[in-house]
Parts: structure tokens; C-alpha cells; sequence
């Protein structure tokens, strides 16, 4: 056993602590780096996924967040069993799963599910901080959690600007950004066996006397030491789950593709699929627009290098011209806006920028039935080539069942507290147990404005 006045040195691997201070501090980084991995990868994703949009996508950043508070009020409960070095461990070995679900996904269900599993990633920190309690003493714990903390934090800036380089400089390919998402989950995986080999939850090996009074904890609720405090304390418990139930209410505006339609593959249930859609969206071949976007010129050049024409905005006539039969000639194509080169595409990605899908128009629900009701489901065809057949994510009764469920879940845990708590306060609480419950609220507060600033700019 280490001495409890032994000189605490950074980088002095002779000291057990130290060790399992690197150790744990790599294994938050690792947690974060996982958890953040997918922000950077935006645009490769929307190319790469024709059902995925901007609002797909941007509730996909709230899946990533919405299990992270409940999986650190149940992983902090299981490192008071079972320990943090189980706890982080199997928490390391368990991310494989939903991490290689999203990077090989291959439907927007598929990507929300296992996002909303991948969230709880993020209570890896909460593990850590035990651990580190574990082993240093009060006059050292500051350093030591500051020192973890900070380069466990870092793991999410790490997954900003490794995980596109990785995906799309170093694996490249139309899969690259898929392996780059798929590597920091095995990786993770693997250390994750490495750090239940490699720690011990504290140095003796063992829980010290007197640090716990013998019994298992069998309540999740947290005692309190007022009437007042109790109120508290039901209050903020309330936010968890209004914040849940906004996830459930924005998951299920997400519209998803149902079917999707082209000119030539027509079916005999076309206009019943068009009828039964909450929207519709008419697609053409964008062609020249898809090089466009926000930019203004575009201009293509053949094996020899030299310039083989130049179109621009402005020229409407161009614009809107075939010009496939020269896409097919080019070997490059440049694109500038206000003669500053934003973008170049090579040979294998012309004809496939080319001739992917844009959006013309939308229609709700009520524009489709207002329409049918005047004229044949064909007419959608006037306006592109594909109809895709979007539906919600979910219906609003399976929302309002969602909704009740988390009703019953507070009315629940409320219930678990008042139980837990009022024959103590009823009994009268020893003095020396007495804390203040507001600063509890205050921390709350603090680490949200503070940690709600991390994830802004990492997502």
C-alpha cells in the first residue's frame, strides 16, 4: 500500500496512483472521444445518405446527448456496487456495440437508436472521478481530477479533428468516414479489456475500513436533510424528463423515407402510398445545380488539362442545359464563387455529384390531399423524376404513449424519494449529516452552463 503522504509526481511511474491516474484519465478520453465522433462527419454523411437531412441530422446531435444524464444517475449507482474498474470496463467493451451499429447504418432509425445508446457513453467521466477519489489523498484529489478532467475532456476536440482526417484523408473512399466511426469504438473496446487487467479500485485492493457502513444501498435516491431540501430536490428531478419528452416530441417531426418512386418503377399502390404519406418530395437530376449550391461558377477540364467550359450562375440558359455528354469528358471540375476556388472535384466523384438527386418541392399533408382531391397522383411527376414517400418517425399516439411513460417514471422516482426520505426527516437528521441542498443546485447549474457551452461547440 502507497503512503497517504507520499509526494505526488505527474509523471513518476513508479507510484501505483499515478499509473491508474493515466490510465483512467485515457479511458475518458477514449469515452468522450466516441461520444463526439460523429459531429465532424456531417457533410460525408449527408452526401453518403440519400433519407438523411439537415434536421435528420441536427436530431441526431440531441439523440447524442438525451440518455447521457439517466446513464450517470444508473452508472454512478453501479460504481457504487460493483466498482469503477468494473464499471468503466464493461461500460468501454459495451460501446462496441451501438458504435458499430451507427457506423455501418444504413437507415435513420437504425442511426437514432443507436445514437440514443451511444449517449450514454458520456458517464464515463462520472466513473473516472470515483476512481481518482479512490487513490489520492484530500490534500492531492484537486490536482489529480483537474489533471483527469482536463485531458479526459479533450478526448472530444481529439474526435473534431481526427476522426475526418482518418475517415476521409487517411482510409478515404466512399466508406472511409464509415472505419474512421467503426476504429475509435473497437479501440475503445479493446482498452476497456486492457483497463480491467491493468487497475484496482483502490491501492490495498480493497474498500478501507470505515469508508462505507457494511450495508448495499438498495434506494436510488439521495438523502436529504430538510423539508425544504426535499422540494428541491423533487424539482430537480423534473427537468430530466421534460427535457426527454422534447426529444420524444422533435424525434417524431422527423420524417423518414417510407418508399420512393421514379417515372420508369411505378407500382399499382403508387397513388394509395401517395394518399397514406404525411409528405412528398419531388426530386430531380440536379445536374450543374449540385456543383452551384452557394457558389456561382463552375468550370470542367478535360484529361490535358485544358478548360473546357466555363458556367455561371447568371447564365440561366447554360445552367439549365444537359450538359452530362461534357461531365463524361472531364477530368476535373472546379468551382468557384466570386472567383475564389471553394471546391474540386475529380474523376471518380464528377458524374456521381452530377447526377445525384435535389429537392424541388415539398408537399404537407394537406397540400397532397387538396391536390388528389382535384387531380391524378401523376401530376407529382410533372415537377421531377423520383417521389419519395416521407412519413413520421413515429405516430402521435406512440408520442403521447412516450410521453405517459415519462409521466409514470417521475411519479415513480418521486415516490422512490418521498419513501426513502420523509421517515428520516420524520426521525430527525444527526447534525453531522446535514448538508445545504441549494449548493447541490448551484453545481447543477454551474456544470450545465459550463459543460452546455463543451457540447455546443463540439456538436
Amino acid at each position: 500500500m502507497e503512503k497517504v503522504d507520499e509526494k505526488f509526481k505527474l509523471f513518476d511511474w513508479s507510484q501505483e496512483k499515478v499509473c491508474v491516474l493515466h490510465y483512467t484519465w485515457i479511458a475518458f478520453f477514449l469515452t468522450f472521444y466516441v461520444w463526439f465522433n460523429f459531429a465532424p462527419l456531417k457533410s460525408a454523411m449527408i452526401e453518403a445518405f440519400s433519407f438523411l437531412t439537415e434536421d435528420n441530422f441536427k436530431a441526431l446531435l440531441l439523440c447524442n446527448v438525451a440518455l447521457t444524464i439517466p446513464a450517470r444517475i444508473v452508472i454512478g449507482s453501479m460504481v457504487d456496487k460493483y466498482g469503477p474498474r468494473v464499471t468503466f470496463a464493461a461500460l468501454m467493451v459495451i460501446t462496441v456495440i451501438p458504435g458499430l451499429l451507427f457506423a455501418f447504418g444504413d437507415s435513420f432509425v437504425q442511426l437514432v437508436v443507436s445514437r440514443l445508446l451511444l449517449s450514454s457513453v458520456g458517464a464515463g467521466f462520472v466513473i473516472g472521478i470515483k476512481m481518482t477519489a479512490n487513490w489520492f489523498p484530500a490534500k492531492h484529489i484537486g490536482r489529480a481530477e483537474g489533471f483527469y478532467a482536463g485531458w479526459g475532456n479533450f478526448g472530444s476536440a481529439a474526435a473534431a479533428g481526427l476522426v475526418p482526417v482518418i475517415g476521409l484523408s487517411l482510409i478515404g473512399g466512399e466508406i472511409g468516414w464509415r472505419w474512421s466511426l467503426a476504429l475509435s469504438s473497437i479501440v475503445t473496446a479493446l482498452y476497456g479489456v486492457f483497463y480491467y487487467f491493468k487497475v484496482k479500485d483502490y491501492p490495498d485492493g480493497k474498500e478501507p475500513k470505515g469508508q462505507h457502513d457494511g450495508t448495499k444501498k438498495k434506494t436510488g435516491a439521495m438523502p436529504v436533510s430538510s423539508w425544504g431540501s426535499l422540494m428541491s430536490y423533487l424539482l430537480w428531478t423534473l427537468p430530466l424528463y421534460l427535457a426527454l419528452g422534447v426529444l420524444a416530441l422533435n424525434l417524431q417531426k422527423q420524417y423518414v423515407i417510407e418508399k420512393e418512386f421514379n417515372t420508369s418503377l411505378q407500382s399499382n399502390d403508387f397513388d394509395k402510398q401517395v394518399k397514406n404519406s404525411d409528405m412528398l418530395d419531388v426530386l430531380f437530376v440536379g445536374g450543374t445545380y449540385n456543383f452551384m449550391d452557394k457558389n456561382d461558377e463552375v468550370r470542367l477540364y478535360g484529361n490535358d488539362g485544358a478548360e473546357i467550359i466555363r458556367i455561371v450562375k447568371s447564365d440561366s440558359i447554360q445552367l439549365n442545359k444537359n450538359n452530362n455528354d461534357l461531365y463524361e469528358k472531364s477530368d476535373r471540375v472546379e468551382v468557384f464563387k466570386k472567383g475564389k476556388l471553394k471546391a474540386t472535384f475529380e474523376k471518380d466523384l464528377i458524374l456521381k455529384t452530377h447526377e445525384a438527386l435535389r429537392s424541388k418541392h415539398k408537399y404537407t399533408k394537406a397540400e397532397i390531399s387538396e391536390i388528389l382531391a382535384n387531380e391524378n397522383a401523376e401530376r407529382f411527376f410533372t415537377e421531377g423524376s423520383v417521389v419519395r414517400i416521407l412519413k413520421f418517425m413515429f405516430s402521435k399516439q406512440v408520442l403521447y404513449l412516450i410521453w405517459i411513460g415519462l409521466g409514470l417514471a417521475y411519479l415513480y422516482q418521486a415516490f422512490t424519494i418521498l419513501k426513502f426520505n420523509i421517515p428520516r426527516l420524520k426521525k430527525g437528521i444527526p447534525e453531522a449529516e446535514k448538508f445545504h441542498f441549494p449548493s447541490v443546485g448551484a453545481l447543477n447549474t454551474t456544470y450545465f452552463a459550463n459543460f452546455g457551452a463543451e457540447l455546443a461547440v463540439v456538436s
